[in-house]
């Protein structure tokens, strides 16, 4: 995780193996990273004893050791302390549950109000780093729906609802935590979380310092959809911008 940072600064130094931003950590301007938590209460021991694991090291498995390094855990790869929150904490809210009767439409949609409730609640209280938004199996038929006039996706609706507020998010399914591929999940999972902290890895050390970089993601679409509404749905353009992850 990281790499080597040329510093041309006073002394010259060079930080092998360790985040751009790791001189901001070692020196307390950004000494930990909170991390808040959407979780229903049926999952809250399952989720809260995996996030922990973010703080172990790991090794990758046969197939990947030849060209994979362990994972050390998040602080010793990032140098910084991650705050994960636990059941019962300021940072910790339990999402409430959807009616299993709704159909797939409305139960995204209230879904989607849920979380969003949820969200502006953390923010008022505590207003972490990044929130881990959790998604049990049994969501999963809500994530998404379609009709002839329109097409709704869960996660987009929720990052739409935070960008404006300055919230930062990372959904987790339940699947990801039973993947074996476990080494690839809480590196991908630490990197993110660090990420959306605000904090930066790593740069090209040939970057030039007068030019500014934009990423864009585009897709295209099976539908044509007219306008954008990212209050209660979402329809697309047939060729789609999209300026959230």
């Amino acid at each position: 995780m990281g790499g080597i940072v040329e510093n041309g600064g006073g002394a010259g130094r060079n930080l092998q193996n360790r985040p751009f931003d790791f001189p901001l950590s070692s020196r307390q301007l950004a000494p930990n990273i909170q991390v808040g938590v959407v979780c229903p209460l049926q999952e809250a021991k399952q989720l809260s004893a995996y996030l922990m694991d973010l703080h172990a090291s790991i090794k990758p498995g046969k197939s990947e050791a030849d060209y994979l390094f362990p994972f050390s855990g998040f602080q010793s790869a990032f140098g910084v302390t991650l705050q994960i929150a636990q059941p019962g904490d300021n940072l910790w809210v339990t999402g409430p549950e959807v009616d299993s009767n709704l159909d797939q439409e409305r139960g995204a949609l209230e879904l989607s109000r849920h979380i969003a409730n949820c969200l502006s609640m953390l923010k008022a209280a505590a207003a972490p780093n990044v929130t881990i938004v959790f998604i049990p199996t049994r969501w999963i038929k809500w994530r998404t729906f379609e009709t002839e006039s329109e097409r709704f996706d869960l996660h987009n609706f929720v990052k739409a609802f935070c960008v404006p507020q300055g919230i930062a998010t990372q959904f987790l399914e339940e699947s990801t935590l039973h993947d074996n591929l476990q080494w690839r999940i809480r590196g991908w999972l630490s990197l993110a979380v660090y990420v959306k902290s605000m904090l930066t890895p790593w740069v090209l050390e040939s970057l030039d310092n007068d030019s500014a970089y934009v990423g864009l993601g585009m897709s295209l679409g099976i539908s044509r959809y007219i306008g954008l509404d990212i209050n209660v749905r979402e329809r697309r353009n047939p060729f789609e911008i999209s300026f959230v992850d």
